[in-house]
C-alpha cells in the first residue's frame, strides 16, 4: 500500500516540472537503462483498503538540512499521497551529521530518507559500492545482502557493457 502512495509518477512532475522523470531503477539513467524498469502498483483505491484493514499506519520521512528546501517539496507530496490512503506521514530534517548514525540508531531512524544521490562517476559500480552493499560508506541503514554483494561484485569484473548492466539491475 505505501509503494503504491510512493509512486513517482503520481507526485514527480510537480516536484520537477519538465526538468525531472520518473526513475527507471536505482541507478539514473545515465548509468544504466534496465531491462526490468521499476514498476509501482498504481491501485489507490486497493492500497486504501489495505491500510484501513490493517489499522494505524505511520511513516516518517527524512531529510537532510542540505537539501531541505528540494527536499521538503518531495516530502510534502509524498506525505499528501500517503496521507490520501490512510497513512499518518510527517517529515523532519535532520542535520547531515545524524545520516551517518541511522545504523547504530535503527529505533530513532525514518522510514524513509529522502536524498539526491551524487556518485562520482557514471558508472554503476560507483553507485552500488557507494550506497548498496554491505558496509558501504553511504549504507546510511546498515542493509546487507550477501546475494546482491556477490553479484555488484561480479558486474564489476565483465566488460560486455550489456551483461554487466544486467548483474547490477538484478
Amino acid at each position: 500500500a505505501v509503494k503504491t502512495a510512493i509512486n513517482p509518477d503520481l507526485w514527480v512532475s510537480d516536484a520537477f516540472g519538465a526538468s525531472g522523470s520518473t526513475a527507471l531503477s536505482l541507478y539514473p539513467k545515465a548509468m544504466l537503462t534496465p531491462e526490468k524498469p521499476i514498476k509501482y502498483p498504481t491501485d489507490m483505491e486497493a492500497a486504501r483498503k489495505i491500510i484501513e484493514a490493517k489499522g494505524a499506519v505511520s511513516v516518517e520521512l527524512a531529510y537532510s538540512t542540505q537539501e531541505a528546501g528540494f527536499q521538503q517539496r518531495v516530502a510534502d507530496l509524498i506525505i499528501a499521497q500517503l496521507q490520501s490512503i490512510g497513512v499518518n506521514a510527517t517529515a523532519r530534517v535532520l542535520k547531515q551529521e545524524d545520516i551517518y548514525t541511522f545504523k547504530e540508531r535503527l529505533h530513532e531512524a525514518p522510514d524513509i530518507w529522502l536524498v539526491q544521490l551524487n556518485p562520482d562517476a557514471a558508472h554503476p559500480e560507483t553507485s552500488a559500492t557507494l550506497f548498496y552493499t554491505t558496509g558501504a560508506p553511504l549504507n546510511v541503514f546498515g542493509y546487507s545482502n550477501p546475494d546482491a554483494d556477490a553479484l555488484i561484485k561480479q558486474a564489476g569484473t565483465i566488460e560486455d557493457v550489456k551483461e554487466r548492466n544486467r548483474l547490477y539491475e538484478q
